[in-house]
């Protein structure tokens, strides 16, 4: 589990742009005066199945251990924590930078539980429904 971990987080930030992630790519803007631009909302194929595989990576990391000390329940606790506070500022500001496109993704993926099939997609003939994404 602790391996699994680390690797859907390593895997969930190379699905992004990893200088975006750390504000390398914000802060390269700002330095040469420029005016940094949001990339549009897109989803690779980990992300279909779940909304946020770094931090569900991190919590399996943190809590895989063959022996839980005091001390590590303590990090692994207040790192959860920490987690779930972030996603939720994190899920306000997607919401406020992508609108109903981020709203209606997060209708559709679950936050932490990964789904194992594909999530259903608008069937434009349907009036909007979704339909299976197989």
């Amino acid at each position: 589990m602790f391996f699994l971990g680390w690797a859907l987080t390593l895997i969930g930030s190379m699905l992004i742009d990893h200088l975006q992630l750390l504000g390398l790519r914000q802060a390269w803007s700002w330095f040469n005066g420029e005016t940094y631009e949001i990339k549009p909302f897109q989803r690779q194929w980990l992300y279909d199945r779940i909304r946020h595989p770094i931090q569900l990576g991190l919590i399996l990391a943190f809590w895989a251990t063959p022996d839980m000390t005091v001390g590590h329940l303590l990090f692994a606790g207040g790192l959860t924590l920490y987690i779930f506070a972030g996603t939720h500022f994190e899920e306000t500001d997607l919401i406020a930078t992508f609108g109903d496109q981020y709203a209606d993704y997060r209708l559709r993926v679950l936050g932490l539980i990964p789904r194992l099939r594909r999530t259903a997609k608008k069937n434009p003939d349907s009036g909007g429904a979704y339909t299976s994404g197989r």
